[in-house]
């Protein structure tokens, strides 16, 4: 036995374990009192006949058996337990220990889940520890839970302004802000972990970043020294101490948005609430990944190594059902918790499949013909893998499995799939993204650049024709005014002097230019007012942005703020020529609508669709460039036009109108979609709420299947059209 090893005593229901504490290779076994009797006893002086009858004389009934023992020495041997070395190797091995590095994961694995340490944080979480270790205290914890309480609450009792609050966060406007939140609460998830690891005694002998495909970044520490304690509540607490640190944020961060003004700070704190709750119990909280739930899941339940257990009770399930070996015993240290541990082992393999493929999808989206590429090549590499796998087991003929039988079980499963995927149909629902559309809307916008001094009005006001809206100041504006105004004082003066004199011709051209300053003043005078903006038609005002406007200095052209119309938004619907047939099916019948952030569904009544396929962008807020559902890429030719179109209004008079109807179609944006689609129309069928729809708000429709198709024909349509998407994105899309 290794000299370096520790041995820490721990009692699981009564029963007394041992937590064998590898720092050179930072790892944490468990053994039971017999196998901890027998590795004490390994000295290198004693044969395994003599371990045997020691082993015997003093657990007596619970005594190891011959196998039992040589398996516990295999065990040993491949943990690196036993090693021929001397007493000096193995303290220069303890002391080296905190500064080896554990391997890393090969593979394209260490590529989609890369980990680069930052060092040893001990000593500053030592610091923090005695700081903040309070906050870890029982009294500490019941204020913990009163402030959850009252988050709770307060987020029931604004269950629908909360939503919507929180999908406006998620929004790609937010998404830097919400980068960086996310960010900060993960480094301050991280730190909790570590005070409550060092408040109890533990070692943290690393912290890094992993990033998930190269792209999302989390943090992590090494806090696996709390395995070494006798606690189970401590274990328990350090393993959701960062949850713990998150959770709390949410409620005074859900406190603070209940409580403030709209602005910055109320949407700093929905980021916050987002990133803190939502994102903590979807993956930390989630047991099915080696994250802080499973790790509190196998500690209050007793299973060590719940999820490679797991592993191998759903691949003895596996071998049982599909290879038909009959005869085959539990997997070691299975047979208490079979039931618990079978399900959890057939749950975690579905979320494991669902999250390589959410993975790979993002792959494949992120890097694009370099990421498809990629995925396509893992799924094939995978199953290739799986498949050789197979048949060496069962070339080997190990555990007692017949070829034939498993051959013809695996046929029967092959041609169940093959007949379920051709003889079951279906009736998909097919989803189509849509938009609230105002099509007599008005759009303001900066006529005079301006700082904007003064915001009169606040998003989903009412307002009259000739309000004020917004009031800007531009003093370098105001005092051109001044100096056209001397300026014409003077040469009146000046043509009056000629007049007197009787200087005609010098008069004449003297007039003219009079005549000149006189029009630049009153251009001067109109730009200027309009820095002073008013309500053009009555409405309903939608702030496009309401956060930081005020004190922004803003240019010509930029938009301010639209003006709805006191009517019924139309929902603009773009649907794609392969669910054509089911929307003519659904013409004149009510489809359902659901838009981002809200909770409830809307009714509409499909009305009219165009007979033509299109490549025109039907509205902008469906362009991916925008942070629609849409892919779409540049128009050269619709690009070229508008900027010699842009150039002319420069010098236009009426280019000074500081609004503009805007007609459908969105003919202005300089995009088109990748693939034709046809254009939709649908009228609200439900009335209650509509004067708070906002202009741009998207979602999808969905609309009742209109005929039925076999699962493996709708299975390969969808997945032959992602693929060709990909495809099409990679070659043809180019920067907006």
């Amino acid at each position: 036995m290794r000299g370096d090893l520790r041995f820490h005593f721990q009692q699981d229901k009564g029963k007394p374990i041992y937590v064998i504490e590898d720092l050179a290779n930072r790892k944490y076994l468990q053994v039971g009192l017999p196998e901890y009797q027998l590795i004490r006893g390994l000295d290198g002086t004693k044969t395994v006949a003599t371990l045997l009858a020691e082993n015997a004389g003093r657990q007596r009934d619970e005594a190891l058996s011959e196998s039992e023992m040589m398996s516990v020495l295999r065990w040993l041997l491949d943990q690196h337990l036993l090693e021929p070395e001397s007493l000096d190797q193995s303290k220069r091995r303890h002391r080296e220990a905190p500064k080896k590095k554990p391997d890393k994961q090969g593979g394209i694995m260490g590529v989609l889940f890369y980990r680069q340490p930052m060092g040893s944080p001990d000593r500053f979480l030592g610091i923090m520890a005695k700081w903040f270790g309070w906050s870890f205290s029982k009294p500490f914890f019941l204020l913990w839970v009163v402030l959850i309480l009252v988050g709770a609450y307060l987020g029931f009792e604004n269950g629908q302004r909360l939503l919507k609050a929180l999908g406006a966060a998620v929004m790609p406007s937010s998404w830097v802000i919400l980068a960086l939140v996310f960010i900060g609460l993960k480094i301050l998830h991280e730190i909790g972990h570590g005070i409550a690891a060092k408040r109890y005694g533990g070692v943290i002998p690393e912290w890094g970043i992993q990033l998930i495909v190269l792209i999302t970044p989390l943090t992590y520490v090494d806090a696996s020294s709390s395995w070494s304690f006798p606690s189970r509540w401590h274990r328990l607490a350090v393993a959701a101490a960062g949850m713990y640190v998150e959770l709390g944020l949410a409620a005074i961060a859900l406190t603070v948005w209940t409580f403030s003004d709209p602005g910055w700070v109320q949407s700093l704190a929905a980021n916050v609430v987002v990133s803190a709750s939502v994102v903590t119990l979807l993956f930390n909280a989630n047991p099915l990944m080696r994250f802080d739930g499973y790790y509190m899941l196998s500690d209050a339940t007793g299973i060590k190594n719940l999820s490679g257990k797991g592993m191998m009770m759903l691949q003895w399930l596996a071998k049982k059902i599909f290879l038909g070996i009959q005869h085959l015993p539990l997997p070691k240290g299975t047979r208490k918790h079979r039931w618990f541990i079978g399900a959890y082992g057939i749950a975690a393999g579905i979320w494991r499949v669902l999250l390589m493929t959410g993975i790979l999808l993002i792959l494949a989206a992120m890097f694009k013909g370099v990421g498809l590429l990629l995925a396509i090549a893992v799924v094939i590499g995978s199953t290739c893998v799986g498949i050789v796998k197979m048949f060496r087991f069962l070339l080997a003929r190990e555990q007692g499995v017949r070829m034939g039988a498993a051959l013809s079980r695996i046929g029967l499963a092959v041609l169940i799939a093959a007949a379920i995927l051709f003889f079951w149909k279906i009736q998909p629902a097919p989803k189509a993204p849509a938009v609230v559309n105002y099509p007599e809307k008005t759009i303001l916008r900066v006529d005079c650049p301006g700082e904007v001094v003064g915001i009169h009005v606040k998003n989903g006001d009412v307002v009259k024709e000739g309000q004020k809206l917004f009031t800007l100041a531009n003093i370098e504006e105001e005092k051109l005014v001044e100096k056209l105004d001397v300026e014409l004082k003077y040469a009146e003066l000046q043509s009056r002097e000629l007049l007197a004199i009787d200087e005609f011709p010098t008069y004449q051209a003297q007039m003219k230019r009079v005549e000149g300053l006189k029009e630049r003043l009153a251009s001067q005078k109109e730009k200027v007012e309009s820095l002073v903006v008013c309500a053009p038609v009555s409405g309903r005002v939608h702030l496009r942005e309401t956060d930081g406007l005020e004190g922004r200095f803003l240019e010509t052209g930029r938009d301010l703020l639209i003006i709805l119309p006191k009517v019924v938004p139309t929902v603009l619907i773009s649907v794609s020529q392969d669910d054509l047939r089911e929307l003519d099916g659904n013409l004149s019948r009510e489809i359902s609508l659901r838009l981002n952030g809200r909770s409830e569904e809307l009714l509409a009544s499909l009305t009219r669709i165009e007979s033509r396929a299109t490549t025109g962008v039907p509205h902008s807020a469906l362009s991916a460039s925008f942070g629609g559902p849409l892919s779409v890429r540049r128009d050269i030719d619709r690009s070229e036009e508008r900027e010699r179109g842009l150039a002319r209004e420069r010098f236009q008079q009426e280019s000074l109108n500081h609004f503009s109807r805007l007609g459908d179609a969105q003919s202005a944006i300089p995009q088109e979609l990748i693939r034709a689609r046809f254009a939709a129309y649908a009228e609200l069928s439900d009335l209650e709420g509509v004067e708070t729809l906002r202009e741009g708000e998207w979602g999808f429709v969905k609309m009742s299947a209109a005929r039925e198709i076999r699962l493996g024909k709708w299975l390969y349509d969808h997945v032959h059209r992602a693929l060709l998407e990909k495809f099409e994105k990679t070659q043809e899309a180019t920067p907006i």
